[in-house]
């Protein structure tokens, strides 16, 4: 812990300086250029590029370039020191123009979504290992869809025993829409078990009109859900720390694109030089 607390400490202070050196640099900028948003402009540029290079580090893991662990830690850092340059770009004013509008709209969600993607991978992966089993995310449809039938037949077979639909009548009411695909997906993000409690409630409040063989399967039952809540944990979780990149990943192209078409605007309708 205490490493890790001199480690941040350590890249935050660089982080910092970089920012500083990002400030002066832009002042004097000021100084000598007429245009100072053309010098603060490829520095950001050049911030946000590196940073895109990390998606080409991590497919190309067979070669040297460092491990990926300081490649994190260089994308985190750097890339809170292109929020700050972002603001100089800016003059800490609100852009004009659609071009303009468009570009700061994409890299404040590129910037968002990775200061998300680092909170999620963070924190959400503790919580995947301390509820039921590790499941491999593409399986989870699967494992569902499988006890979805192991509560069908328990159903089904409870009914037959008993000749009552009590119990099927239920499953078809209030299960039935549960055990079809995965539900709750906020409440799991929010690590909320209400949705759960709720579902096992209604099970229990019918209990005292099943007689001994349905009352059985309903304890078998409630196992089944206590175990599909336990996938739809995973399923959201897991999907959660899956998609944000599909958004920070084609945003930062997106993005890298509008700005070539903002260089050409910018040199076509400008002079660098005063």
């Amino acid at each position: 812990m205490r490493a890790f607390t001199i480690r941040r400490c350590r890249n935050l202070l660089l982080t910092a300086i970089g920012c500083l050196f990002a400030y002066e640099a832009v002042n004097a900028a000021k100084i000598a250029f007429f245009k100072h948003q053309f010098f603060s402009g490829w520095l950001l540029l050049s911030i946000v590029a590196f940073l895109a290079l990390y998606n080409l580090r991590k497919r190309f893991v067979t070669i040297p370039l460092g491990s990926n662990a300081t490649w994190l830690q260089l994308h985190i850092y750097v890339g809170l020191t292109s929020v700050f340059v972002f603001f100089l770009h800016l003059d800490w004013e609100f852009p004009k123009g659609y071009l303009e509008v468009s570009l700061a709209c994409l890299f404040i969600l590129v910037a968002s979504s990775g200061a998300l993607g680092i909170y999620l991978s963070r924190r959400l992966p503790k919580f995947l290992t301390r509820r039921g089993e590790e499941v491999i995310f593409e399986r989870i449809p699967y494992y569902i869809g499988e006890l979805k039938r192991e509560a069908e037949t328990l159903v089904l077979e409870a009914a037959e025993l008993a000749e009552s639909t009590t119990l099927p009548d239920h499953y078809r009411i209030h299960l039935g829409f549960f055990f079809s695909k995965p539900r709750h997906f906020f409440s799991h993000l929010l690590l909320s078990r209400r949705p759960l409690y709720g579902i096992l409630t209604k099970l229990e409040s019918i209990e005292r009109y099943l007689n001994p063989d349905e009352l059985e399967a309903s304890r078998k039952l409630r196992l089944i859900v206590e175990k599909k809540d336990e996938l739809d944990f995973h399923f959201a979780l897991q999907y959660a720390l899956k998609a944000w990149l599909f958004i920070h990943i084609p945003t930062t192209f997106v993005m890298l694109l509008l700005t070539v078409l903002h260089l050409v605007v910018a040199y076509s309708f400008s002079k660098p030089l005063g």
